[in-house]
């Protein structure tokens, strides 16, 4: 017999990752609103790609 529950307890499920040695859930960081336009690439690449790309050379 299987049993599938949903536990929504935040104790429990922070006392069940502590228990199983996994860390506590962190945020990513923000997704920067900008972009440095030093490393933004402006074109894609033109190559065939039956060919080996340019870069390969």
């Amino acid at each position: 017999m299987r049993i599938i529950a949903f536990i929504k307890d935040a104790l429990s499920i922070k006392d069940i990752m502590n228990a199983h040695g996994i860390p506590d859930f962190q945020a990513p960081p923000p997704i920067p609103q900008s972009i440095d336009t030093v490393e933004a690439i402006d074109e894609l690449p033109s190559y065939n790609s039956f060919e080996p790309s340019p870069e390969d050379f």
